[in-house]
């Protein structure tokens, strides 16, 4: 039996337009933002980089240094000052979530504008109402936004790792290891993702990895998936 381990924004849940006003709100706060048009084209064109929620921290400061200093960058040059900034940001990380949740809390108060901000991808759309018992959703995201998502779209996983678990096992790979050594049902396993970081953190052979290029990562590594694959 196959375990399938899938990712969930940019994947399942086109959640571009929705992580970028709230982090913006959360970035930016009540100040006046300049050159909002191409913040939000930086945002888009990056937004693959993000991991966890404060991640989202790191985006936008290197996306302020950048505009600020009118630094020219290709996609190595922009990674390696969000990684850098993502050191920096350490002691932010903590506030800023709990400001980015207070924020996607209040849009969530209002139910059908905040679905509108997540609509399902079309990879996303071939999930509802299948019977997937071996199914996995692992994903950086808070639970709560995850299962409100997943009703709405009508898909179900046999288990949802969310933010929580994330931290605590430290990466995508080692709860994929995890499942795989508690569950010997499973001889193989895929693992779709539109961010290389996380493919890269898969160690165990019998898992092959897949790169979604219908979501926000870059790739050059990765075989692409497509549904005809498995």
């Amino acid at each position: 039996m196959k375990a399938v381990f899938l990712d969930f924004d940019g994947v399942i849940s086109n959640s571009i337009e929705e992580t970028y006003i709230v982090s913006l709100k959360a970035y930016y706060g009540f100040s006046v933002i300049k050159n909002e048009a191409t913040i939000k084209e930086l945002f888009y064109k990056h937004r693959g980089l993000v991991g966890p929620p404060h991640n989202f921290c790191a985006l936008h400061n290197v996306i302020e240094h950048v505009l600020d200093n009118q630094i020219r960058t290709n996609n190595q040059s922009f990674e390696q000052l969000f990684l850098q900034a993502m050191k920096t940001n350490q002691k932010r990380k903590d506030q800023f979530e709990s400001i980015f949740f207070a924020i996607r809390r209040q849009l969530q108060n209002d139910r059908v504008f905040w679905l509108s901000l997540n609509p399902i991808t079309k990879y996303g759309e071939s999930l509802t109402e299948k019977d997937s018992p071996n199914y996995y959703l692992i994903t950086t995201k808070d639970l709560h936004a995850v299962e409100m998502l997943l009703s709405e779209y009508n898909i179900k996983f046999r288990k949802i790792f969310s933010k929580n678990d994330y931290e605590e096992f430290g990466s995508k790979g080692a709860i994929i290891n995890d499942v795989m050594s508690s569950e010997p049902v499973y001889k193989t396993g895929v693992f779709v993702d539109d961010s290389t970081a996380h493919l890269d953190t898969v160690s165990n052979p019998s898992v092959k990895c897949y790169f979604a290029d219908w979501g926000y990562g870059v790739n050059e590594d990765y075989e692409i998936y497509n549904q005809e694959i498995w």
